[in-house]
């Protein structure tokens, strides 16, 4: 199971040790594949055009395109529907 939405958090390799985005600047909105909640605050997503998962603020995923603020977060029952980690073949996703 994993929820489709978008982002417009920025993934730069200064956090993430990969990534195409300038910290601290406006990221693109991307779109995103929600696979993990750890019950508490993080995520683990798929980004669209990057390689591998990024762990990340469950805030920072919304269920329509748009910015933080203008479009919905994902529910906490929408988000009970992950499981809380990623299969230990996954590659561990760095946390921010």
């Amino acid at each position: 199971m994993s929820l489709s939405g978008y982002t417009d958090y920025p993934f730069s390799a200064e956090e993430f040790g990969r990534g195409t985005d300038t910290p601290r600047q406006q990221a693109p909105i991307r779109a995103i594949e929600v696979l993990t909640w750890d019950r508490n605050k993080y995520v683990d997503v798929r980004v669209a055009g990057l390689e591998g998962t990024f762990n990340i603020k469950y805030g920072y995923c919304y269920r329509e395109e748009g910015r933080c603020g203008d479009v919905p977060t994902f529910t906490f029952e929408e988000l009970e529907t992950l499981p809380r980690c990623l299969p230990e073949d996954e590659p561990e996703a760095p946390s921010i």
